[in-house]
């Protein structure tokens, strides 16, 4: 027999103390900010060059992870980079406009090219990890 509450999702939130079916909880801007980046990137999967290798929505841990292949035009990667967005930075950059694919969109242009991965920045396990949007 389930244990799982058969309370409506409609009468509980969140955001009034109730103690949820689930630890994790996707919120929709989180979900649709994530959307966006996916998108974004399987377009630019398709056009050729890169290949995403992992792609995780850790809202638990306030972040949004994607790690990227570039190729060029070779048969092995010329780097592997892994991209941190901070879900709470990206929501506050945005502002008053309060849309997750204006926050997605901001950085998948640096996404779609190879970056410029500094040179005192050892990589970890293979990866080269970026941060956005940078601690201010």
């Amino acid at each position: 027999m389930s244990k799982r509450r058969h309370t409506p999702p409609y009468e509980t939130s969140p955001a009034s103390g109730e103690e949820r079916e689930y630890s994790t909880y996707f919120e929709p801007w989180t979900l649709r900010c994530a959307a966006s980046f996916l998108a974004g990137l399987i377009g630019f999967q398709d056009r050729g060059g890169l290949r995403v290798r992992s792609f995780e929505v850790l809202p638990n841990e306030d972040t949004i992870t994607a790690v990227i292949e570039y190729y060029g035009n070779n048969e092995r990667p010329n780097a592997v980079v892994g991209y941190t967005f901070l879900i709470s930075h990206l929501r506050r950059m945005i502002g008053n406009k309060d849309d997750p694919a204006a926050a997605a969109f901001a950085y998948l242009h640096d996404m779609a090219v190879q970056p410029t991965i500094p040179g005192d920045k050892a990589p970890i396990d293979g990866i080269h990890w970026i941060t956005f949007p940078h601690h201010s």
